[in-house]
């Protein structure tokens, strides 16, 4: 399910069955031309990740709105934030929060969200309608959909 009013409407009647959440997190850039053509690359190759995550885990999965942050902020100030984002998620009640993302700053920060960081090598470039990119692509997501059915047993 997703953060679209219909889903919405859906999650509320089954609360109980999904448990839970995915919350991509996801930079941008508007200071360097060639930082925001990365970013803008990895929020489509997330908004594609996150969304067949979605489907192949539908009925037990919510897909929140994607977390956006400047690329060159400090990852700490994002802590708190996201963490009370989860606290508020948890409440809903979802068990399990897992964070995507590309950006490799949050792997030493792991430890200090409240949720399960998933970091991702990232394709720096290319066609994503590409065979050997949709390839990666197929893999890691069948990995992600491996380690977020681990969590649930």
């Amino acid at each position: 399910m997703k953060y679209i009013e219909e889903d919405i409407k859906m999650y509320i009647a089954e609360k109980e069955y999904i448990d839970t959440a995915i919350i991509p997190l996801v930079p941008y850039a508007i200071d360097d031309d060639q930082e925001m053509i990365l970013t803008s690359f990895q929020q489509e190759l997330m908004t594609l990740y996150s969304h067949q995550l979605e489907q192949r885990l539908k009925g037990r999965l919510f897909l929140f709105p994607v977390y956006t942050y400047l690329n060159n902020s400090l990852i700490e100030n994002e802590i708190d934030r996201i963490n009370q984002l989860i606290d508020e998620v948890k409440k809903q009640p979802f068990n399990e929060v897992f964070l995507l993302t590309f950006d490799k700053q949050w792997r030493k920060h792991g430890t200090s969200l409240k949720g399960e960081l998933v970091w991702l090598p990232a394709i720096k470039n290319g066609n994503l309608q590409s065979n050997e990119v949709r390839e990666v692509i197929q893999s890691q997501i069948i990995d992600i959909e491996e380690l977020i059915k681990e969590s649930w047993s």
